[in-house]
């Protein structure tokens, strides 16, 4: 837990952890771990400490959300030690001889039992995160003092044989405040209240229970330094003489070299027999007339159990009391097989208890009867710390991955690991450093499969999408198998428009190795697959039948922003395939601005132009290279271009003509002469354009190109010939603003239209459209001739 000076430490007031956690993995992952990769478990722990600080700062530490924090930096901490302690090279076990001390004995003994030296590691990892309890108050340096006032205050009165009530003392304490003379101790060593079964005074006894409370704190937390000093300073020697007996019997002259200890200018210290000490305790834990937490203090000295658990309430401090038992148990195994200790010690009670392993102590707590450590063993948080006690990474994250499917496949609406995205975030980073480190212990329960891996990164992702962190997908997608990856990337790419954040994933994306070719290929695809019934492909047979739309649909808008990721990722064969496919989509269905827009975007010119180029490039020093452009394809891709640039001319006169009309009709009097020309040259430009097409528009496409596309490609021509050169008379007739011959020009299209050597003709008639033209040649001639009896050909 945080010690709150370190709370107010200078900290942002809000710290985005999934920005933090991304950043420092990222960083990690791309120095290749070459530090160490436990830095990085610091790292997260740093961030979690950042954002408790912020949630402290801003008065949240009553929170769940600043319990959740500091829970997180222990869970870290513990990961850091643990895994650190599981995957380093053992030490070589001390050698133990006859003069060795007891303490040489348990390190050998640990040395040789990594569980033993675990549950050592788990217990200062516990204590650990307490938070130091606060000082007292009223700290009275002489002990007993109330006691000790009213025995003088007694005795004076037998001594005068005074029969009123006793005069105030020094102290301004009456000598029968609290305990009457007959109840009160006759002499002030410690022992006394047991020894005569007397009581000390009210006053020091309220002391006193306030004193043990703080003592039984700070050795819960093992700050046994302080408690000894707070011993010294409130006369309570005898219990530091008691405390100091923590401390097993080191000479460094001996041992200093088996223990690692530095021998220079140290003497020998601590309890020379520490297991006779211990029962010492064990015997104080059980005695009667003494408070409950004077006994829980020699309870936490010994190991006990039943002294000490009813005074923690909470899920780590009764982690602590189980632990102390568990340590203090196994210690004294190595000094019985090694015979150190009596025949005589061994009759004596020590504490005992079916919990023998941090396992058995995660499973009475989450069954505890305690109902608030009961429901904090239900924190997930907690749950993956049990899961790294226990060596079960593996196991809870199987659970989990089920969990999350469950809510993918939509079996069930949403689970707490969803609810929760900082436990999903410490869930995925923990799974995610086990992976780095390659943990391997051989067990299914510890290791992590790659398919539960999978599942929860994938999670993690769309979750990061859901609040707006897409940039952060990289860097946790690359931990995904490939196929993998490309599936799960799609989704996201898929439904990125935005150029800047498309050139940033595949920046991301490549950096980290992942195959961003296959992932915008797999998600265009997805979304030609998604849209591909809005789209009628076998229409072209009907072109009675299809309306041609001046519209963007928001499926078109989507279908053609998705393809311009080939452009984007510099994919130009695939830029080619898609820009037909696009163009045969909407054309077919009369998206008639769609596919201008969409050609205005992606210029068929230029792809294939950056086509030929990479090819030129992949070709050097190769043979037979797969998957080209056909010739049939470049020319069709080709007559899309004639005609998107058909469409543009068509509309750069209505951009130049509308505004001019808009508010209602005008002559060519009331026309600038310089907007005249400028409309002269789009006149003129569509007119030479449109004229153009009309004649071989998709002709040398269908030449080569299989039945089925010399179908399509024929239908394509039957609907869009039409629809140009009634564009182009409606442009010529609007055109009389800028000159009358321009009537004449639109009229004259009706010789071009019926000459047998263009044809046109039929494919008016097999679109319908023939009486169409016939009415607006008609509008043409009539307006023509409104200004003389020769008509429009009065027109120079």
């Amino acid at each position: 837990m945080f010690k709150k000076d370190a709370l107010m430490m200078d900290a942002q007031s809000q710290i985005d952890d999934l920005e933090e956690f991304a950043k420092a993995l990222e960083q990690a992952r791309l120095r290749g771990f070459s530090d160490d990769a436990f830095d990085l478990l610091e790292s997260y722990g740093k961030i979690a400490t950042q954002t408790a600080i912020g949630l402290f700062e801003s008065g949240h530490q009553q929170d769940q959300k600043y319990d959740d924090a500091e829970l997180e930096i222990r869970l870290w901490k513990l990961a850091e030690t643990i895994f650190g302690f599981r995957t380093c090279e053992k030490s070589t076990p001390p050698p133990i001889y006859k003069f060795s001390s007891n303490a040489v004995v348990q390190e050998n003994y640990m040395s040789s039992n990594t569980s033993a030296r675990e549950n050592w590691l788990l217990l200062t990892w516990l204590q650990q995160g307490l938070e130091i309890p606060n000082e007292p108050e009223d700290i009275r340096v002489v002990k007993w003092m109330y006691t000790k006032n009213q025995l003088r205050q007694s005795e004076l009165n037998s001594r005068f044989n005074a029969a009123a009530p006793a005069r105030p003392s020094a102290l301004g304490f009456s000598a029968n405040a609290s305990v009457s003379p007959n109840d009160i101790v006759k002499h002030m060593d410690p022992d006394a209240p047991l020894r005569e079964n007397k009581k000390i005074a009210q006053e020091d006894e309220e002391f006193d229970n306030t004193f043990f409370r703080y003592i039984f704190e700070l050795l819960l937390g093992n700050h046994v330094e302080k408690a000894q000093k707070m011993c010294e300073r409130t006369g309570n020697l005898s219990l530091k003489l008691a405390i100091r007996g923590t401390n097993e019997y080191i000479d460094p002259e001996i041992d200093g070299h088996a223990l690692d200890v530095n021998i220079i200018g140290k003497e020998a210290s601590g309890i020379d027999n520490k297991t006779l000490w211990r029962r010492m305790c064990y015997q104080m834990s059980q005695a009667a007339g003494i408070g409950p937490y004077e006994r829980a203090v020699y309870g936490l000295l010994c190991g006990d159990l039943q002294s000490v658990l009813p005074l923690c309430d909470s899920w780590e401090k009764q982690f602590i009391a189980y632990m102390l038992h568990i340590v203090y148990s196994e210690a004294e195994i190595p000094l019985l097989e090694n015979g150190r200790i009596s025949s005589n010690e061994q009759r004596l009670e020590v504490p005992v208890s079916g919990v023998t392993s941090p396992r058995k102590v995660l499973d009475v707590l989450a069954h505890s009867r305690d109902n608030s450590v009961r429901q904090q063993s239900e924190n997930l948080l907690r749950n993956l710390i049990g899961a790294i006690i226990n060596d079960t990474v593996g196991l809870i994250s199987q659970e989990l991955s089920n969990e999350l499917k469950n809510v993918m496949l939509g079996i069930v609406d949403s689970n707490e690991l969803v609810e929760r995205p900082e436990v999903l975030r410490v869930c995925t980073h923990l799974i995610l450093f086990l992976h780095q480190i390659d943990y391997n212990n051989n067990d299914e329960t510890a290791n992590v499969d790659v398919e539960s891996m999978a599942i929860i990164i994938r999670a993690y992702i769309q979750m990061l999408c859901m609040k707006s962190k897409e940039h952060l997908v990289p860097v946790y997608m690359s931990y995904l198998p490939d196929e993998l990856a490309v599936e799960t990337y799609s989704f996201l790419l898929a439904n990125i428009t935005d150029h800047n954040q498309r050139k940033n994933h595949l920046e991301l994306g490549r950096k980290y190795n992942i195959n961003m070719d296959d992932c915008v290929r797999a998600a265009v695809d997805r979304v030609f697959s998604e849209t591909s019934d809005a789209y009628d492909m076998n229409r072209g047979s009907g072109v009675l039948e299809i309306e041609l739309a001046e519209d963007v649909s928001a499926t078109d808008l989507r279908l053609y922003r998705t393809a311009e990721w080939f452009v984007d990722a510099s994919l130009w064969e695939d830029a080619v395939h898609s820009s037909v496919h696009v163009y045969r989509r909407f054309l077919l269905n009369g998206r008639v601005e769609s596919s201008r827009q969409y050609g205005n975007r992606v210029a068929a010119s230029l792809v294939l132009k950056k086509y030929d180029g990479q090819k030129a490039a992949w070709s050097v020093g190769r043979t037979g290279l797969q998957g080209t452009i056909s010739d049939t394809e470049r020319v069709e891709l080709m007559e899309y271009d004639v005609l998107v640039n058909c469409l543009n001319a068509i509309q750069a006169w209505k951009d130049h003509y509308l505004p001019v009309v808009a508010n209602g009709p005008v002559t060519a009097k009331e026309v600038s002469k310089e907007w005249q020309t400028g409309g002269l040259e789009l006149i003129e430009s569509a007119y030479d354009q449109i004229m153009s097409a009309s004649m071989t528009w998709m002709t040398a496409a269908a030449s080569n190109a299989s039945e089925e596309e010399q179908a399509m490609m024929t239908s394509l021509r039957t609907i869009y010939v039409p629809y140009l050169l009634l564009c182009l008379v409606q442009v010529l007739t609007e055109g009389q603003l800028v000159h009358k011959r321009f009537l004449k020009s639109g009229v004259e299209l009706a010789n071009t239209v019926a000459s047998d050597d263009s044809k046109l003709y039929t494919l008016f008639e097999a679109s319908g459209n023939l009486a169409l033209l016939v009415s607006k040649i008609t509008d043409a001639f009539v307006d023509g001739i409104e200004d003389g009896e020769e008509g429009i050909y009065d027109a120079k």
